[in-house]
């Protein structure tokens, strides 16, 4: 069933098979030729032009071991001999010649080559009833795909147990021709209904061959398992009203990933809401008649997610505008309620895992139950589903009501220790005697200070990895590259270089002789280094708490954007040239001795000569790392001319010099800056959006680090519930209200609509009153006013 596209997704919606342009259903490349060429030109194919057939395989029939009988399951049977004498009847089939194919499908199947004994044979076969192709496909499949329906009631009606025969090819196996028709048909009308009333299984059997597996399993065109399956992924409606309302399709059957068709029509787009409110509707009627005991919106698929958080896992903003259930509606303001436990990562059925293990296999089905719809959609850094008003939202909320004091308190937490840090690496001497020494000294002059800073930032940093170890014996190495996972490691190689320091300082200082100064001096150099790269972990992860800020937050995305990507690619470029001019100076330089000019005191005036110095330092041209840094140097003016004109063959020296000169410090740094100012304009239009998903990991990282009492008071507090009193268990709801407005686009000079909330109902007071929100406040300073009213207990979250 070779596609020109494989992927599944609308273009196979309305896909036109010809036999003369395309394949299908199991023939191989080289039968799709032979049909081409028999279909345009058939007085060339003939009898013999079934041999083009490669390996065509049969299904027999056979008796059973007392002869009373055709046994129900066919076997399916190959051979190696050609068909030149079975005539063209799958040509005549693709080109919808009606007459060849009456004649041919109803001539006698050649049991000859077959390899069944001839007491088995039944020699009344047909070959319509018995040939089939390269995938095990029957002439009713091929017949429907080339869209003949003239052809499909004839065979049908001469051949009726080909009506709910499969493939039998590992490919394709279980589709039989209901599968095919509610794909190549958008409409029920012909071929859906006609095979339906003739007997065709509606509910069975279902697709299992591999190209109906999911692409990240080598699949190319997942379209579940059953007809209904099918009709839901290609977004033909009629087609699915007419399975649900005539042929009692059903809801809930699922596929060997446990998706139903709400799955599937969140997997596929998510794209005709209608289509998705029919389908709920239906299922409701189900649970209320009794026919059902599943709730198919509320189902899990072996992942663990719903059809909700599938549509988000696949990017389809769409799927949340399906999850509203309208309430009421009056003019262009609408009132909606949306289920909350599947949004947020504080669901009601988490329960901290106390031990690495439990964590892992929690983990490995997705979190808790499942991970939430806001941590999917920021693992895949999807900004227009973070974007959308729903979970932006939500997100605010929480950081109203604990997000934002948890942040605070981190920021002032670590702000504290890396001035501390810094203060004490501006009161260190320079004399490694000195920093062993907290005695008062021409050349120590604070020592007691210092001792308390340098105190103050050891003790920091054991409560900070302290309060990290838990999370470490949670996660495991989940840590280390999970959510968070750059802070976390920048924060640990803070703390294990500061932890670093004393070790240097008196434990290298041991090992020195008694008097050796230029020991003490390596080690307080080694020191030195220690702490500079400390200084710098630190502030870089004292930068990354601008993330909790709307101004810096964008800002510091778009410099990380512009220095791990182009930046990245300038510097390749940059050490290639710089590199090769590198060698191809360092030979002509490394026995040129020193050059410097001569200038007279009084005038300033080069005099025209020179000055040679014989002594030539290690980091010159004489060695190949001093010729790299050298090279390296012009590209902040640090070259002087007159030092090639010495080289082995001036002229040559010279030429490097200049072209490097030009194709680095004029070329290559203005594509770079260029290229930082295309960068710049790109990410700044969607900066905002990008760092709310950071924003929206944040807020993620501190549900994390809730406590399990927290956990709880705000599962009690956060989302209405239909109860009167809340629970920490009870199913929760947002009640939000909406408007339609026009934005007007100050670039495109266009208008377009928009849909604005403009008040969220989120909770149940302790007196059972609804805590309503209005969300023109900004999310860093008014929202709490409105939450905070209502919940007398939400200040004791720890």
């Amino acid at each position: 069933m070779s596609q020109t596209n494989t992927q599944p997704d609308e273009s196979h919606h309305s896909r036109d098979i010809s036999p003369v342009t395309s394949t299908h259903a199991g023939l191989a490349s080289s039968t799709a030729e032979s049909l081409d060429v028999a279909a345009s030109h058939p007085e060339k194919s003939g009898r013999a032009s079934t041999s083009a057939l490669n390996r065509p395989q049969l299904l027999a029939k056979r008796y059973s071991s007392n002869m009373e009988g055709l046994l129900l399951s066919p076997v399916r049977l190959e051979t190696q001999a050609e068909y030149a004498r079975d005539g063209n009847l799958w040509q005549a089939v693709w080109a919808g010649n009606f007459d060849q194919v009456q004649q041919y499908s109803q001539e006698p199947f050649n049991f000859g080559d077959s390899g069944i004994p001839d007491a088995l044979a039944n020699k009344s076969c047909l070959r319509g009833d018995l040939e089939r192709g390269p995938e095990g496909e029957t002439i009713l499949h091929i017949a429907i795909i080339a869209k003949h329906v003239k052809i499909t009631r004839w065979i049908v009606s001469t051949f009726p147990g080909l009506l709910n025969e499969t493939y039998t090819g590992a490919r394709y196996l279980g589709e039989t021709a209901l599968h095919v028709a509610v794909v190549v048909n958008k409409d029920p009308d012909d071929t859906v209904k006609f095979l339906v009333d003739s007997g065709a299984s509606v509910n069975g059997p279902h697709a299992a061959g591999t190209e109906f597996l999911k692409e990240s399993d080598q699949g190319s065109i997942y379209f579940g398992s059953t007809v209904l399956h099918f009709a839901v992924s290609n977004g033909h409606s009629k087609t699915v009203q007419y399975l649900i309302q005539h042929a009692n399709a059903s809801l809930v059957d699922v596929d060997i990933y446990g998706n139903n068709v709400l799955h599937l029509w969140a997997y596929h787009g998510a794209k005709d809401l209608g289509l998705y409110k029919f389908l709920v509707d239906q299922n409701r009627a189900d649970l209320r008649a009794g026919r059902t005991s599943v709730d198919i919106s509320k189902a899990r698929n072996k992942d663990n997610l719903t059809s909700f958080q599938v549509g988000v896992a696949r990017g389809h903003v769409n799927v949340l505008e399906a999850i509203k259930e309208p309430l009421w509606q009056f003019g262009i303001v609408r009132c909606y309620k949306v289920p909350l436990d599947d949004i947020e990562p504080l669901q009601p059925h988490f329960t901290r895992s106390p031990t690495r293990k439990n964590w892992l296999v929690e983990e490995k089905t997705l979190g808790r139950v499942s991970k939430s719809v806001i941590e999917i959609a920021a693992e895949r850094q999807d900004k227009n589903i973070i974007s959308h008003p729903l979970l932006d939202a939500v997100i605010k909320i929480k950081w109203a009501l604990y997000g934002r004091t948890r942040f605070i308190r981190q920021l002032i937490e670590t702000a504290l220790l890396i001035v501390c840090f810094t203060t004490m690496i501006s009161l260190m001497p320079s004399h490694p005697g000195d920093r062993q020494s907290y005695v008062l000294s021409s050349t120590n002059r604070h020592p007691i200070v210092r001792l308390v800073f340098e105190i103050a930032s050891l003790l920091g940093t054991f409560i900070v990895i302290g309060g990290e170890l838990g999370e470490l014996r949670v996660q495991g190495l989940y840590y280390f590259r999970g959510l968070g996972a750059e802070e976390n490691i920048v924060q640990w190689l803070f703390c294990v270089l500061v932890w670093l320091v004393p070790i240097f300082r008196w434990g290298f200082a041991g090992t020195c002789p008694a008097g050796n100064e230029s020991c003490l001096m390596r080690g307080r150099d080694a020191e030195n280094v220690i702490l500079g790269l400390a200084a710098i972990m630190g502030w870089v992860y004292m930068m990354t708490f601008g993330k909790g800020f709307a101004n810096i937050g964008p800002l510091i995305l778009i410099i990380k954007k512009m220095i791990l990507e182009d930046f990245v690619r300038w510097l390749v470029l940059y050490l290639c040239l710089t590199i090769g001019t590198t060698c191809a100076l360092f030979l002509q330089m490394q026995n040129t001795p020193y050059v410097r000019p001569e200038i007279d005191s009084k005038t300033g005036i080069f005099e025209g000569k020179v000055e040679t110095v014989d002594i030539i330092q290690p980091q010159d041209w004489v060695e190949f790392a001093g010729a790299a840094l050298w090279t390296t140097r012009f590209i902040f003016m640090q070259a002087f001319f007159d030092h090639f004109r010495m080289g082995g063959i001036a002229w040559f020296t010279e030429a490097v010099f200049i072209v490097y000169g030009f194709v680095v410090c004029i070329l290559l740094f203005n594509v770079l800056i260029a290229s930082l100012a295309e960068t710049l304009k790109k990410v700044a239009r969607e900066s905002r959006n990008v760092w709310k998903v950071q924003f929206a990991l944040m807020q993620i990282q501190i549900d994390k680090q809730l406590s399990d009492a927290a956990h709880r008071n705000i599962l009690t507090h956060i989302g209405w519930t239909e109860e009167p009193t809340q629970h920490q268990c009870a199913s929760r709801y947002l009640i939000f209200t909406e408007r339609d407005v026009i934005k007007h686009d100050s670039k495109t000079r266009q208008s377009h609509k928009k849909q604005e909330i403009v008040s969220m109902v989120i909770a149940r007071d302790d007196a059972g009153k609804q805590i309503q929100i209005h969300t023109k406040n900004k999310h860093w300073t008014g929202w709490d006013h409105d939450l905070r009213r209502g919940l007398s207990r939400f200040m004791s979250l720890d």
